[in-house]
């Protein structure tokens, strides 16, 4: 009796295995694995490119709380006139956030680093200091974190170099009447670092404008290209180099912008030059000459006064 069960058992289990699926399955299991068959991607797509804008959004707006920014490029819009003539309030620029922590996209910079890295003549020192990544370099315009908020700036020195702290037009601008040597005022540095700085080397330099400070290790010196509405390394000091939020490497938008006036009364080089920084889709990264009074800042640019 057991032996036949045990047998009736076996050819039942052999028979429900090989039922074919379409006879086993119910309709409405056949629905709903039809169902799953036909959905389409694209809801998913659309999810997900919301919730990467909305995670990208957030930390755009919220980059001070990020020591490393978690996507490759940002996109910021020019505010303020700090960095005038070379980025204008309102335009559009890229800016690369990963080339000095990962890998450089640059051919010749690849090239020479690995010709380097097997070259026995240099030494253990330059050896270790080689990187495929991307130097932080002089003429960089970067976006900082300067304790309190983030700031676009240009690199004016780095470790090791000697920095006059009032900046290079401080005479220039003493002698055309600014008896704060052109460093603008500011609530939130009641006392500029220039000044300390100053007040400690005042028996050593001959006037303000000469005190000099050599920029530490893993820092660099940042300054606004339009001096006269800039805050920057003047009044919070030198810059770590963990606080910066990555290189502004283009101008997106506009592609071409209309040229300033230049009817016979107010064109010059000078103007020729602005022209030639305000058209172009390239970032440059020589310094221009400042403005040497706001009156002269305002008649090419009469919409920008606040600084940043």
């Amino acid at each position: 009796m057991r032996g036949t069960t045990t047998s009736k058992l076996l050819k039942a289990f052999q028979t429900s295995r090989t039922i074919p699926l379409h006879l086993s399955t119910s309709s409405s299991t056949k629905r709903s694995l039809s169902t799953s068959r036909n959905l389409s991607p694209i809801p998913i797509y659309i999810a997900s490119a919301v919730g990467l804008l909305s995670v990208g959004t957030y930390v755009h707006f919220h980059d001070e709380y990020f020591p490393y920014y978690p996507f490759p490029f940002a996109i910021d819009v020019g505010n303020g006139p700090s960095m005038l003539p070379t980025m204008i309030p309102g335009h559009v620029y890229l800016r690369d956030c990963w080339s000095d922590r990962f890998l450089w996209w640059n051919w010749k910079h690849f090239i020479q680093t690995s010709k380097h890295m097997f070259d026995s003549s240099i030494s253990e020192h330059d050896a270790v200091s080689m990187t495929y990544r991307r130097p932080w370099q002089r003429g960089d315009i970067v976006v900082i974190f300067n304790g309190k908020y983030l700031a676009c700036k240009r690199v004016v020195g780095l470790e090791g170099d000697t920095i006059q702290v009032y900046g290079q037009y401080a005479h220039t601008y003493h002698h055309l009447g600014n008896k704060d040597y052109g460093v603008p005022s500011d609530d939130r540095y009641p006392t500029p670092f220039c000044e300390k700085e100053a007040l400690k080397q005042l028996s050593q330099a001959n006037e303000l404008s000469q005190t000099t400070i050599i920029v530490p290790a893993h820092h660099i010196w940042v300054k606004g290209d339009n001096p006269l509405c800039s805050i920057d390394s003047r009044h919070f000091g030198p810059v770590p180099i963990s606080n910066l939020r990555g290189r502004v490497a283009l101008k997106l938008w506009p592609i071409q912008r209309n040229s300033i006036s230049n009817d016979s009364t107010s064109f010059n080089k000078r103007t020729a030059n602005i022209n030639r920084e305000v058209c172009s889709c390239a970032v440059s990264v020589e310094r221009p000459t400042p403005f040497m009074s706001i009156d002269e800042m305002l008649q090419n640019f009469p919409d920008t006064r606040n600084g940043n």
